[in-house]
């Protein structure tokens, strides 16, 4: 596979809603539990995620899991990752140990997350990762930045990172 368009057709992954890029969902556990006031969730989910030269950005948003970020193949994708205490840090997934690449990245529950596609010449137009979602993933834990969000929860930063805000342009 040498495009996006090759890859999402082939690993049949479709357009992820809000967040943006393309995912499959590869693996849901059949086995589930508690996390709190009567609500339960699959033990643990994983999905392809690509983000592409079409789509190249996961715009911030937070889960009510810890999920393991697996760089797959493709270009660099970086991550800013935010605590809920404000600390943010930059690590970027891929291919180059010698550039400093990860092959994986651990986002813990509550913590803010944006992704960002870095193509350079000579790169591929995707990066391709697989994520395990530890409680299993639910859109209901999902919660998605808006300005104010990241106003508050980046203050020093918002302005750089406001394009990593759905619906939010320069």
């Amino acid at each position: 596979m040498s495009t996006g368009a090759e890859l999402i057709s082939k690993l049949d992954l479709k357009p992820l809603q809000l967040e943006g890029g393309f995912f499959k969902v590869i693996y849901i556990s059949n086995r589930s539990t508690d996390i709190g006031e009567q609500i339960s969730r699959n033990v643990c989910s994983s999905i392809y995620y690509a983000l592409t030269e079409e789509s190249p950005f996961n715009f911030f948003h937070k889960v009510q899991s810890d999920i393991v970020h697996y760089f797959l193949r493709g270009s660099p994708i970086k991550y800013t990752v935010v605590s809920p205490e404000g600390e943010c840090t930059t690590t970027v997934l891929g291919p180059n140990l010698q550039q400093g690449h990860l092959f994986h990245l651990v986002v813990p529950k509550d913590h803010w997350k944006l992704g960002e596609l870095q193509l350079d010449s000579g790169g591929q137009d995707f990066g391709l990762i697989c994520e395990a979602v530890c409680p299993g993933f639910d859109y209901d834990d999902r919660t998605m930045a808006t300005l104010e969000d990241l106003k508050a929860f980046c203050p020093n930063n918002w302005q750089h990172l406001s394009h990593g805000i759905s619906g939010v342009t320069d």
